[in-house]
This record gives C-alpha cells, sequence and structure tokens, in this order.
C-alpha cells in the first residue's frame, strides 16, 4: 500500500462502490499514539461523538496483541469520480 494506490471499497449487497486513492499513510505504535496526534473529526467521528471518542473504540477491530504485534496505520483517502 502506498500514496497514490487506489482503493475499491463495495457495499456487502454490491449495489454501491466507492473508489478512492490513498493521500498519505500515517504509521504509529497503537491507536493511542494515532490519537494523540489528530482530531477524532480527522478519524471519522461526528461531532456530536467527539466527547467519547476514544483510542478503545478501535479495540473491537484490533486487540492490543495486535496493535502492539503490528502497529497501526492511519490511511488517509480523497474519493475519487
Amino acid at each position: 500500500m502506498c500514496v497514490g494506490d487506489e482503493i475499491l471499497f463495495y457495499e456487502r449487497n454490491g449495489e454501491r462502490t466507492l473508489r478512492v486513492e490513498i493521500t498519505a499513510l500515517h504509521v504509529f505504535p497503537s491507536f493511542e499514539a494515532l490519537y494523540a496526534v489528530f482530531p477524532a473529526t480527522r478519524l471519522g467521528y461526528d461531532e456530536h461523538e467527539i466527547p467519547t471518542a476514544s483510542p478503545e473504540d478501535m479495540e473491537r477491530y484490533y486487540s492490543l496483541y495486535e496493535q502492539k504485534k503490528w502497529g497501526v496505520i492511519g490511511i488517509e483517502i480523497r474519493k475519487k469520480p
């Protein structure tokens, strides 16, 4: 995965797709480190979710063990036409 690569996201029902371009990659040892650098709005949270936004939110997807073993990559994207 590199800056400039494209990712194509598919809806599970296959009706819609979203094509994006990777604009930046940010490598961190954990989500805690990533959250310390970026505001919650840049991490995908809506304004009403900001008061409760926490790196622990990501543990349902990536355990602390996985974060320690593999690290974390923040992927910035831009929607493609």
